[in-house]
């Protein structure tokens, strides 16, 4: 899948697209332990890397310090 010029891998669209269902369900962001449970991973690392790789290609903001800080860049998606 290819939104602006940049293409996902598996991992990433599969994060993406929960956060994103996630945001639009619930009308805030998913917490880490939220991101975990669905990836089935204990590890924040794994969760932080795909999170820096979506926020490397403008798909999603986020305040790395606050907690469910990320956003959707709705402006980087242009189908």
């Amino acid at each position: 899948m290819m939104f602006n010029g940049n293409y996902f891998t598996p991992k990433e669209k599969e994060l993406f697209m929960f956060i994103k269902n996630f945001i639009e369900t619930n009308h805030y962001a998913p917490s880490y332990k939220e991101m975990k449970k669905f990836k089935k991973t204990k590890s924040d690392s794994g969760i932080n890397h795909l999170l820096d790789k979506l926020e490397s290609k403008n798909y999603i903001l986020r305040d790395k310090w606050s907690n469910r800080s990320v956003r959707i860049n709705y402006e980087s998606l242009q189908y």
